[in-house]
């Protein structure tokens, strides 16, 4: 029987292992090298934070927090970049245990909210925040600088 996962800030020596989850999550390859110098690069960031969700040794989940100052907020605010889990370990509360990470992070950065932005295919992904308390509020427009998107 699963009995759930080890949640735990991600480590530089697991770039990989989240960097596929990474490529999973965009459904795509991206270069590994620019990939590893941000990861280490936000590693050392503290106002970001990883964290990854192990199970027997193995990384099969990633989420990634920003606190952010932004000049509408009242307070600080944190951003939920990317949650991922790896397909094989989906419906099993892993990612319910990683928002519970970054939630605890938020609360002890006073932070007013947690903003999530999420593909608009990804209908799964969206009742799961809205099951997790999210609510839709806004809408997130962007504008393609370049091939990336």
């Amino acid at each position: 029987m699963f009995q759930g996962a080890i949640i735990r800030k991600a480590l530089s020596g697991e770039v990989t292992a989240v960097y596929d989850l990474i490529c999973l999550l965009k459904d795509k390859t991206m270069p590994l090298g620019a990939f590893e110098r941000i990861y280490i690069k936000n590693l050392a960031d503290p106002m970001i934070s990883y964290f990854v969700a192990e199970v027997d040794g193995r990384i099969i989940g990633f989420i990634s927090l920003h606190i952010q100052h932004l000049l509408h907020h009242s307070a600080p605010i944190a951003e939920v970049q990317e949650l991922v889990i790896d397909e094989s370990f989906r419906n099993l509360k892993i990612g319910v245990q990683l928002l519970n990470a970054v939630e605890k992070v938020s609360r002890n950065f006073q932070c007013e909210l947690i903003e999530v932005s999420s593909n608009n295919k990804r209908i799964h992904a969206h009742r799961f925040y809205e099951k997790n308390g999210f609510v839709n509020t806004h809408m997130k427009l962007m504008m393609p600088l370049g091939e990336s998107i």
